[in-house]
This record gives structure tokens, sequence and C-alpha cells, in this order.
């Protein structure tokens, strides 16, 4: 009886080590990807928001913020073909002078191996803004 449970048991050996590295190839690797996606995504809203901020502050001298957003997010490696630069005068009720809102919109169709365009239909997206000197 021992030598048959033995016989069974060194035949599973191999089976066991496959199914292991199966699972973890099915678990591990999407969620690699995964957090690579995810890291990705931060980065570009971190680098959406410098830009923005940059692009607002030469806005609000009188120069044209398109030029500078652009250039900025080209230097940071972003593909400028998907960002979308929006410059609009604003007035706040009571507030002192007329200010100025820079808008950035980036498109995340196709940018990472998940669809994230389906998460985030409207792309990423940032906004600052400054009161004209």
């Amino acid at each position: 009886m021992r030598d048959r449970i033995r016989r069974l048991l060194e035949g599973e050996r191999g089976g066991i080590s496959t199914e292991f590295a199966i699972t973890m190839a099915l678990l591990v690797f999407p969620m690699f990807i995964g957090t690579i996606d995810v890291s990705r995504l931060i980065h570009t809203g971190n680098i959406l928001t410098r830009t923005a901020r940059e692009a607002v502050v030469t806005a609000s001298r009188g120069g044209d913020a398109t030029p500078v957003a652009l250039a900025s997010a080209e230097a940071a490696g972003l593909d400028v073909t998907r960002l979308s630069v929006n410059t609009a005068l604003v007035s706040k009720p009571g507030g002192h002078g007329t200010g100025v809102r820079v808008e950035l919109n980036y498109n995340l169709t196709g940018f990472s191996l998940f669809p994230v365009d389906i998460f985030i239909p409207n792309g990423l997206t940032a906004r600052a803004e400054a009161r004209q000197e």
C-alpha cells in the first residue's frame, strides 16, 4: 500500500511545478503590466500638471500658452499629437482683474497595453489658473 501511494506522489511532482508556473504567469504578469501602466498614467498626469502651470504663467504675462505647453510636453517625452491646449480668459465675481485658464487634455487611446480609455474616456486633464499681470 505504501509503495502504491509513493508511486502516485512521485508522478505528481512535475505536474505541481508546472501548475505553479502557469498560475504565477497568469497572475503575476498582468499585475506587473498593470503596475507599469498605472505608473505611466501617474507620470503623464504629473507632466500635464507641470506643463499647464508653465503655460498659464506665460499666458498670464500676455504670451501664447499653446507653444509653451507643446514644447514642455514634448521635452518631457509626451506625444504632442495626443495633446490639446485650450486657453480662456476668466473673470471671477468680486475679484480684481481678469484671469486666464489653461486646460490640457491628453488622449489615452492606444496609450497602454490595457484599454485605459474605457475607464478614462475623456483622457487625462490638467487645469491651471492665474491672474493676468
